[in-house]
């Protein structure tokens, strides 16, 4: 295996329903260093570790079998640049792989959610020179928004356990685990003014303090920032009224992939909805 190639993919890390993870002994791999970690990855004991030195790099693992596992992060120099990297995904990912291997057979593209980021899965199999049967699977989560991780595998099957439970490993450390873009525009389009906001992550007990300093009136936006440390991909969000009316609250919003939230009142139904984009 041609370990100098590999395929240029940016695809989500999902952690898999029903694949094992246990492992006899593992080690924690920090990329690029565990003093400026991006992410941590829970490898094999026995297998070969290469490559691990700046951003931008791959490390490698390698088993005795002839496995491989590869992982890094890119710096993009803007969310353009990113987005173009994952368009070309599915051509990038087949051109490497049958440079390898033969028989390369892929599934669609899927895309996956990882605490909140975004990103995709591509997975499929093939077989090596001699035949062999070997299973691909290749991840990566948006870290930011011009920050991607990646990492992929070409497994044979006795390594597909371990396999599985390193891509699955997979944790945003340092900055990087507190890099979800939380920015969002709140509009008012209800037909009439709003006293007060709470924002509280979904697993919070109580809500946080009210957001307005003043009334949010009828065709009013606001934009909202996050705290720097906030970290939680859902979030919870209740308004009350200037006049009289019961409390609305929305529960599991995913403000990792939301931009912009406007609220509309309907008086046939009395209902208000939150429309996301």
């Amino acid at each position: 295996m041609n370990k100098s190639r590999h395929p240029l993919l940016l695809a989500a890390i999902v952690v898999a329903a029903g694949l094992s993870s246990a492992q006899a002994e593992t080690k924690t791999l920090h990329y690029p260093t565990e003093d400026e970690s991006m992410f941590a990855i829970e490898a094999p004991g026995d297998w070969k570790v290469t490559g691990i030195d700046e951003v931008g790099e791959f490390g490698s693992l390698e088993s005795e079998n002839g496995s491989i596992l590869q992982f890094r992060a890119v710096e993009c120099e803007s969310e353009e640049e990113a987005k173009a990297e994952i368009d070309s995904i599915s051509e990038s990912l087949v051109k490497s792989l049958e440079e390898d291997f033969t028989d390369v057979k892929l599934g669609d593209v899927k895309e996956l959610d990882f605490g909140g980021r975004p990103g995709f899965q591509l997975s499929g199999e093939g077989k090596d020179k001699d035949g062999n049967k070997v299973e691909f699977g290749s991840f990566t989560i948006v870290l930011g928004p011009t920050t991607i991780a990646e990492i992929w595998a070409a497994a044979y099957p006795e390594d597909k356990t371990a396999t599985e439970a390193t891509l699955n490993s997979f944790k945003p450390t340092g900055a990087a685990a507190g890099a979800l873009n939380l920015d969002f525009e709140l509009v008012n389009k209800t037909g009439y003014a709003i006293k007060e906001i709470y924002i509280s992550p979904a697993e919070a007990d109580a809500w946080q303090d009210n957001i307005l300093a003043k009334p949010l009136a009828d065709a009013e936006s606001l934009k909202l920032t996050a705290h720097p440390e906030a970290d939680a991909a859902m979030w919870d969000m209740k308004i009350v009224w200037v006049d009289e009316g019961e409390d609305v609250q929305w529960k599991g919003l995913n403000l990792a992939k939301i931009s912009k939230v406007t609220l509309y009142y309907n008086e046939e139904n009395d209902e208000t909805t939150a429309d996301v984009e």
